[in-house]
């Protein structure tokens, strides 16, 4: 299944993802990104392992919540077949420096509301007002929490995000915007792991963003995730899965990005009441045709 635009209790969603050699826009090659609802390949990208494949989510017509606070629950597949596949999210500054890096350009052009987005057909002209104004903007810069998950063969997920953040000189912020001003934005409780990681396993988020005095009724979420990196244990930066445990090491079937659905006020375990179904929202990346390769 692939990440669409569809109408659920009036709610319109948009969830795209970043293929990095736009063929189709009006300014194409390597380094300019396509935002896309289908599977991200060799043949609309090239992604390394270390590098982050940017996602966006769009949410038009929310409907009022209690206290003008929505919650979004998603998750990214942690492994396949007991390889790492995305092991945490990053922001869109950190995955478009690392990109560069990766792919040695001067530039990578994001593109941020695109050619192809919606419906509605005005979701594009939305899109640029909620990053620009006139009233506005309104963002918030919410920290990514530390993942204390313990891998069952290969260590702490916190050891690499710390070796990350380490690389990239602070903390990890993922940006929402709305129409509206945000009071506060924050993750509910650390991320949960829903299976052994000799597996297929996910790990699972909850965005709660709370609206204060003026309701919220259109929102974009901004966030990438890494690309599992594999290498030996002794190579020193702390980052790295082991021999062949990065997300080149996934072969055949894709590993996604999902949207679990939307909600009002989270309980005391971060689950969601007054849920909306987001539908099937799947961002896929395919392992062996994309050209994700192990660092040297």
């Amino acid at each position: 299944m692939y990440a669409q635009a569809i109408f659920l209790d009036n709610v319109k969603v948009d969830f795209r993802q970043s293929a990095n050699n736009e063929t189709n826009g009006p300014i194409q090659g390597l380094g300019n990104v396509h935002w896309i609802n289908s599977i991200v390949q060799s043949s609309n990208s090239q992604y390394y392992e270390g590098m982050s494949n940017h996602q966006r989510v769009i949410l038009l017509d929310m409907e009022e919540t209690t206290d003008n606070i929505h919650s979004l629950a998603f998750s990214h597949q942690a492994t396949k077949g007991g390889i790492h596949a995305y092991d945490f999210l990053v922001g869109w500054p950190d995955a478009t420096a690392d990109n560069m890096d990766f792919l040695n350009l001067a530039q990578y052009f994001i593109n941020e509301c695109g050619d192809e987005i919606g419906p509605p057909a005005n979701m594009d002209d939305i899109c640029e007002d909620l990053h620009s104004g006139p009233t506005g903007p309104f963002f918030f810069d919410v920290l990514i929490p530390m993942d204390n998950y313990e891998d069952s063969e290969d260590g702490m997920y916190s050891e690499r995000i710390m070796a990350y953040e380490t690389m990239i000189g602070g903390p990890r912020y993922m940006r929402v915007w709305a129409n509206a001003a945000i009071t506060t934005a924050y993750f509910c409780g650390e991320p949960e792991h829903d299976g052994d990681d000799t597996g297929d396993s996910h790990t699972n988020y909850v965005l709660v963003v709370d609206g204060g005095a003026t309701p919220i009724t259109q929102m974009i979420v901004e966030f990438a995730g890494h690309l599992a990196l594999s290498g030996p244990d002794d190579i020193g930066s702390g980052i790295y899965w082991g021999a062949d445990q990065g997300s080149s090491q996934i072969n055949g079937g894709p590993y996604h990005f999902n949207l679990n659905g939307l909600g009002g006020p989270v309980d005391d375990e971060c689950n969601l009441t007054e849920f909306v179904s987001l539908g099937s929202q799947d961002n896929q990346i395919k392992g062996a045709d994309i050209e994700i390769i192990e660092c040297p």
